[in-house]
């Protein structure tokens, strides 16, 4: 066969390879809620725990964990989502990237967060503490940017980037860096955040106006899985032309 026929080839598995390559799950909370009027409770749609759910209509649509007045700091209202996330968690994921939009108030006496959870447990997240940003790993804050200035009263995107081979995790605010290669906690191995990942969990601490817009998760496989498909769909292709 001349190389010029081998190109289509080449070129449609290179095809394959990148887009076989990433999984991706995205939980909207105003697509997934419903709309409602500002200020005025709307539905769970399956999130448990205490608090409930209101409208915040700023800058956007958010949604806040409240419990009808009773909101005391110091006192974390914790709502869990039962979820199904074999489709992008499995054991063979190199990486592990969640992005999430949330809206922040300009008061530092207030406490958000949210992440993957286990049910109960949060096993990969982000959590702000008034003026710090945090890396929460196993239900536990493993450490701690401080007096980093957020977008007060407006939206805010944040990343929790954890790389399985390098055993690293890093906490992105934006294109800023927050927390660069901090250790990644080892019992959290690709294989057991896909065996006990069930869910996302957020709460807050306050009745202020923070809250969670959208949870997005990004996985990478390892090489070789991609690899191969890659070269199946090569092969496919070299078959046809002969």
């Amino acid at each position: 066969m001349k190389t010029h026929t081998l190109l289509p080839a080449l070129i449609f598995s290179a095809a394959f390879m990148s887009t076989a390559s990433a999984a991706s799950y995205v939980y909207d909370i105003q697509n997934d809620l419903g709309a409602g009027i500002n200020n005025t409770a709307i539905t769970d749609a399956g999130w448990e725990g205490n608090g409930t759910w209101q409208t915040r209509a700023f800058d956007g649509y958010y949604f806040a964990t409240l419990t009808n007045g009773s909101n005391v700091a110091g006192t974390p209202h914790v709502r869990t989502l039962a979820r199904d996330l074999s489709s992008v968690l499995n054991a063979s994921n190199t990486s592990l990237t969640l992005d999430i939009k949330v809206r922040i108030d300009g008061d530092a006496n207030y406490k958000w967060s949210s992440g993957i959870a286990d049910g109960t447990t949060m096993l990969l997240g982000i959590q702000k503490n008034g003026l710090d940003w945090e890396i929460v790993q196993n239900g536990i804050v493993s450490t701690t940017k401080g007096g980093f200035v957020s977008a007060s009263n407006g939206t805010n995107y944040v990343s929790l980037v954890v790389d399985y081979g390098a055993g690293t995790v890093d906490l992105m605010h934006g294109a800023t860096k927050l927390i660069n290669d901090y250790a990644l906690d080892p019992t959290l191995t690709a294989a057991y955040v896909a065996n006990n990942a069930d869910g996302l969990q957020m709460g807050m601490d306050t009745s202020y106006y923070v809250g969670t817009g959208s949870f997005t998760i990004d996985t990478v496989p390892e090489p070789s899985s991609s690899a191969l498909l890659g070269l199946a769909g090569m092969a496919l292709v070299l078959r046809r032309r002969r």
